[in-house]
């Protein structure tokens, strides 16, 4: 079967208009911090309404989801059955706590909540969703296809759903003894002459489905989505003649879509105008900064996409003493305060007063706030895969702080990079073609090798392959400069991955445990990827890979 999806969270906060009654008005603020993620004001109003009103089923419902968020899954629990209790016929709650009983566990109660919601909703494909993937870890795969099918009915055109129901269809037809087979798009473990026959024709249904959906896509936007997830599955099967012809007619309709919302050249023109800033910095020399220390320990993790930051970030996240924050947007608002100095960016990087440094952390850490519900006094670590060219930034506004940098074969980088469908913005835009792709890859990394004297990560980066091969050595090599002692549930991450992807009804995250079969996946599609690899090439032999 596909990568198993997480349950989703049935969006639970109700419209709040303005009231003089007080209950409205702590439901409001409630609401309100719930939002943003400001969990704990967001559990003082609620726990208010509930010691004024016992049962308040907005208040119930909206504090089993909180609980949840926190990893409180018992309490969780508690508070949705009470509101079940004031309102038993609310699809959304019955959909909820069966998730809460999931992530402990509780397959079968989850079932059973699943259903009711679906008794209430007949037509949500998300409780389908939920309740299917739970029949899967109670290896009820026929009871599971039943749901997926029914989903289908509702959303014909979901690759997602349309893969869950070809795995299952795969499955349903083996021996029930019979190891399960991965459908991960980075998965390479098997091959053709060991697939079986029931394998195969799993494949080749997967295939059809996705070719019949295609023929008959209202517009482009579906058709864009449908040629995604047709290359990964030609890609999964081991057709990579086909996978790669796929890939670059689904980019060129990309581009086509996204040609009048993005700017490639920006980006470029960004690199450019970043070049010779490291001079303007002194040699970073570490432990001898006698500038003022920031006012919270704090770290970064940069690198380009597809090169491992957010199997870097998940791993960190797992840190009971850690706090991770991955693409947040505090780096662009620190460039835009330093803009506003005197002498501008990135001229002011060279000359900042220690009352101006001071200013500046300041203003990063209250952007960094609306972004976390964690305790200041955690270490923060910011990770991107965006935020390479501000490394002077990072030098020059918080010049104590441990920097790294990751990096994986340029060529996989290039090739993830064409297999995902981003979100367009003017760096990604650079990844509808492998040409351009290898042009963006190259330009930022000579400028991120113009670095080197202000931030020794970029000499000595941690590579993405070591990472997934000697995961404890390398977390605890980074535990140390971060002076952590390592944890375990580091190893263990893509369990709370998951469960923060419950939480939040995200379902984008790394959520699977490692595997190495993404790396050297390049060679699959050498052939392909040749005339690229001469503008790559300076880099794979920089970082140490073999060409």
């Amino acid at each position: 079967m596909p990568q198993q999806q997480s349950a989703t969270f049935t969006p639970p906060i109700p419209a709040v208009t303005a009231s003089t009654d007080l209950i409205d008005q702590l439901l409001a603020a409630g609401v309100d911090a719930l939002r943003k993620n400001r969990l704990d004001e967001a559990e003082l109003a609620l726990t208010r309404i509930a010691e004024c009103t016992p049962g308040h089923f907005d208040a119930c419902q909206l504090m089993g989801v909180l609980k949840h968020q926190r990893g409180e899954y018992e309490q969780a629990i508690d508070w949705m059955r009470r509101a079940l209790k004031t309102r038993s016929g609310n699809a959304a709650v019955h959909n909820n706590l069966g998730t809460s009983l999931a992530a402990l566990g509780l397959n079968e109660q989850a079932a059973v909540e699943y259903a009711r919601a679906i008794e209430i909703e007949p037509n949500s494909v998300s409780f389908r969703r939920n309740l299917a993937n739970v029949y899967v870890s109670l290896k009820k795969m026929q009871l599971a296809k039943e749901q997926i099918e029914a989903a289908l009915a509702q959303s014909p055109a979901d690759p997602e759903l349309q893969r869950a129901l070809a795995g299952l269809t795969k499955r349903t037809g083996s021996p029930a003894n019979e190891a399960p087979t991965s459908d991960r798009s980075d998965d390479n473990s098997s091959s053709h002459n060991t697939k079986s026959a029931s394998t195969q024709e799993g494949a080749v249904a997967d295939i059809n489905v996705l070719k019949q959906h295609l023929v008959s896509a209202t517009d482009d936007q579906q058709r864009r989505t449908l040629l995604f997830s047709l290359a990964r599955t030609y890609d999964r099967q081991e057709q990579y003649n086909e996978a790669y012809r796929t890939l670059l007619e689904a980019n060129q309709l990309a581009a086509e879509l996204d040609r009048n919302s993005v700017d490639a050249q920006s980006y470029l023109d960004d690199i450019a105008a970043h070049r010779g800033v490291a001079q303007l910095l002194p040699a970073h020399r570490p432990g001898t900064s006698e500038d003022l220390p920031e006012a919270r320990s704090i770290s970064f993790v940069v690198g380009f996409p597809r090169c491992g930051t957010t199997l870097l970030s998940q791993m960190l996240d797992a840190h009971p003493q850690l706090t991770t924050l991955q693409e947040a947007p505090m780096l662009e608002s620190l460039r835009s305060d330093v803009l506003c100095l005197p002498a501008g960016y990135p001229q002011a990087l060279g000359g900042l007063s220690n009352v101006e440094r001071r200013e500046l952390q300041s203003a990063y850490f209250r952007e960094a706030a609306k972004h976390t519900d964690s305790p200041t006094t955690k270490p923060l670590v910011d990770i991107s895969a965006t935020h390479l060219r501000y490394v002077p930034l990072i030098r020059s506004v918080f010049p104590n702080s441990k920097l790294f940098m990751i990096v994986r074969h340029p060529a996989d980088v290039c090739l993830s990079c064409l297999m995902q469908d981003f979100k367009p913005n003017s760096m990604v835009a650079h990844f509808y073609a492998p040409e351009s792709a290898a042009i963006a890859f190259r330009d930022t990394m000579e400028l991120t090798e113009s670095y080197s004297a202000i931030c020794e990560a970029v000499s000595n980066p941690i590579r993405y392959e070591r990472l997934v091969a000697e995961p404890r050595s390398v977390l605890s090599d980074i535990c140390g400069d971060l002076r952590c002692e390592f944890d375990e549930a580091m190893l263990d991450f893509h369990n709370r991955a998951r469960r923060k992807a419950v939480a939040t009804a995200s379902r984008d995250q790394v959520t699977q445990p490692l595997y190495q079969s993404a790396v050297d996946r390049w060679r699959r599609y050498e052939a392909h990827l040749a005339p690229i690899l001469p503008t790559l090439r300076p880099w794979i032999e920089r970082f140490g890979y073999e060409a």
